[in-house]
């Protein structure tokens, strides 16, 4: 039996070789909160990391977290519900959120709360790069290199993942800094990395997720081959959504719209009337005004940045771009799918292409 240890919103630590901190995508998109929060494709990274850990058959999930993960709750639905109920009652595996004041001086306390419990050994995870690794194969490597720990790395570098004897570690004051500037062995890994350093990262992850080159999948329905939309998204009768791409929950597209080139609409956004939407990745709670042509970009509220271009535009004007003011919705409770799917112009992709 094996545990796990998120740990969210720890400070940059450095050693000779590589930054092990991947923030800058949370901060710019987000305005300063934490990557876990951001949602992609209708889930938060945190969701995606602690259903994999799951899936793995990981026996205890902690996440250590200061204060908020997200400001809005939608997001990361599993910060109140999903991840605390589980604490008793998942029978894929416990998982607990934990809020501290010294999120990295509170690993090698639950390493040994996890040594009491009889778990063996533990992934450490800084939340930062998304990462799909065969931990099977990784725990067989650490027992095989006999270490106390050994880290996770790409072609790249190494990633912050580490997997250690937590009898080694449960009693250091600083146990993130030690395996970050240890020199350990290396487990390669073989699956998708995306390290999310960048916005275009996102974009990039979403597009992926799309096109099937990764195995994180969009929260919503299928109603027609790569086009996934979300609860209670709604898509006007005019629109033209070309696959592959996702309409998140809450999500309105007025009419003679157009979403293309794996564009990924996230929750309780508003296009509104003639405006398309190409290679766009839109974040939670934006509105998009009539009449425009937006490609290649991230978009959070009045924040623009433009990917072809490596530039950040603020919108003033709300009837061009904004940050919308939807009320939180109650996922507790979810609506059916709301979509016009007999009046909507679905494009398969090879279709598009000609």
């Amino acid at each position: 039996m094996f545990g796990a240890i998120i740990v969210v919103g720890a400070e940059e630590t450095t050693d000779g070789n590589a930054s092990v901190s991947t923030r800058p995508a949370g901060e710019v998109l987000r305005g300063g909160n934490r990557l876990a929060g951001v949602e992609i494709l209708g889930r938060s990274l945190l969701e995606v990391a602690v259903e994999n850990l799951q899936s793995a058959g990981v026996g205890l999930i902690s996440v250590l977290t200061q204060g908020s993960i997200t400001e809005n709750p939608d997001v990361l639905y599993s910060e109140a519900d999903s991840l605390s109920s589980s604490k008793s009652s998942s029978p894929r595996g416990l998982v607990e959120l934990l809020r501290v004041e010294d999120v990295a001086a509170s690993v090698g306390s639950k390493l040994n709360d996890q040594r009491n419990s009889g778990i063996d050994r533990s992934v450490v995870i800084r939340m930062g790069a998304y990462v799909e690794v065969d931990l099977n194969r990784a725990i067989q490597f650490h027992h095989e290199e006999r270490q106390a720990a050994i880290r996770l790395a790409d072609a790249d570098g190494p990633l912050d993942i580490w997997i250690v004897e937590t009898s080694d570690f449960s009693a250091q004051a600083d146990v993130l800094n030690s395996l970050a500037t240890a020199g350990l062995a290396a487990c390669e890994v073989n699956g998708y990395v995306n390290r999310l350093a960048h916005p275009r990262d996102l974009r990039q992850l979403a597009a992926d997720s799309l096109a099937g080159r990764c195995r994180l999948r969009p929260r919503g329905s299928e109603i027609q081959p790569g086009i996934w939309v979300g609860e209670g998204a709604q898509v006007h009768r005019g629109a033209r959504v070309v696959a592959p791409a996702f309409i998140g929950r809450g999500s309105i597209i007025e009419d003679d719209c157009t979403i293309a080139d794996c564009s990924a609409i996230e929750s309780d956004c508003e296009i509104d009337c003639g405006s398309t939407l190409s290679d766009v990745s839109l974040l939670p709670n934006t509105y998009i005004g009539i009449g425009l042509n937006i490609r290649h970009s991230v978009v959070n509220g009045g924040t623009l940045l433009s990917l072809e271009h490596d530039v950040t535009l603020e919108i003033s004007d709300p009837g061009v771009m904004r940050q919308n003011k939807a009320p939180h919705k109650d996922v507790s409770r979810p609506s059916p799918v709301d979509v016009e799917v007999p009046g909507m112009l679905f494009t398969p992709a090879e279709e598009a292409a000609n």
